[in-house]
């Protein structure tokens, strides 16, 4: 077993699917994709931006590498990651 993947099955063992930077203004939510030592690999599953409120939000489908240092998240379920997004 490789070391990519035992860290893909350790973050995965709850939920393949996350809230990103719960607090933010625009929620944005994804899939688990990849896991290693230095980060995670997500692909954008859902936005909700709110009216009014400016800042740069990804799409949805586009793939994303987060270092562990700049990355708070929150397990969700597959339904609430993949609900419609508002955008």
């Amino acid at each position: 077993m490789t070391d990519n993947f035992k860290h893909f099955k350790y973050f995965t063992n709850i939920s393949k699917f996350i809230q990103l930077h719960p607090e933010d203004t625009h929620s944005k939510w994804a899939e688990i994709v990849g896991a290693t030592a230095e980060g995670i690999l997500l692909k954008i599953t859902r936005i909700k931006r709110q009216m009014g409120t400016g800042g740069g939000t990804p799409s949805v489908g586009d793939i994303h590498f987060k270092p562990w240092n700049k990355l708070t998240f929150k397990y969700v379920n597959q339904a609430e990651a993949t609900a419609q997004s508002f955008e």
